[in-house]
């Protein structure tokens, strides 16, 4: 999978929030552009009384770690859920999701506020931003589009349509595979037990919609 130079603090940060890739990312941080992985650290600690929860080599992986970044500020680890399940959404279109995790943004500086707000969908100094590992495979004779994440439902019935993608597959030719994606989506709170998500794929060919059935993952 390819991830944009943007979020490349992402990756580095958030490693705590990586893939596998799922199990890849979650031990490397994968320089996302403006925010491939936003959930590991490699920054070193310097201190002789480090606190236990700050990560400063690899992803979180616990909830409490956090990660100080010195673009996006304080990120924490609020929760987490690595399923790793295969679904058939549609007849011959499978969606794996790797991992789900929510990080908390803290203290965001002014000067990523855009990056922030364009790539994360996070505006001011705090908000929740919701990383989602996923494969998409296509076993079809036929090329199919809108291949992304395209939206969620949280378990507390608030619906999130996704508008920016960042480096992630739009389309899949016949019998192929879009590996360890990673999604980012902005959500108001932290206080979900759950999330439906939704894949809308579409034949291209001529153009037609494909029904397709949420995954549920549960934290």
């Amino acid at each position: 999978m390819k991830k944009i130079g943007l979020f490349m603090m992402v990756s580095l940060t958030l490693a705590a929030c990586g893939s596998e890739r799922t199990a890849q990312d979650i031990q490397e941080q994968s320089s996302y552009s403006p925010i491939a992985s936003l959930d590991s650290s490699s920054v070193t600690e310097s201190s002789s009384e480090a606190d236990t929860m700050l990560v400063t080599n690899g992803p979180m992986t616990e909830i409490g770690q956090y990660v100080n970044d010195p673009s996006y500020g304080k990120l924490s680890l609020v929760k987490i859920a690595i399923p790793e399940t295969r679904e058939e959404v549609a007849t011959g279109i499978f969606l794996t999701i790797h991992s789900v995790k929510l990080i908390n943004f803290e203290n965001i500086p002014d000067s990523s506020a855009y990056n922030a707000s364009t790539y994360v969908g996070i505006s001011g100094k705090q908000g929740y931003d919701l990383q989602v590992v996923y494969t998409v495979e296509n076993e079809t004779d036929s090329k199919i589009g809108n291949t992304p994440l395209s939206k969620l439902v949280l378990s507390d019935g608030e619906q999130i349509t996704r508008r920016t993608f960042v480096d992630e597959t739009m389309s899949l030719e016949p019998h192929s595979k879009a590996s360890n994606q990673i999604a980012h989506v902005a959500i108001p709170n932290q206080d979900i037990t759950s999330v439906s998500l939704y894949l809308e794929p579409t034949y291209e060919a001529p153009y037609v919609n494909i029904d397709a059935i949420p995954v549920e993952v549960a934290f």
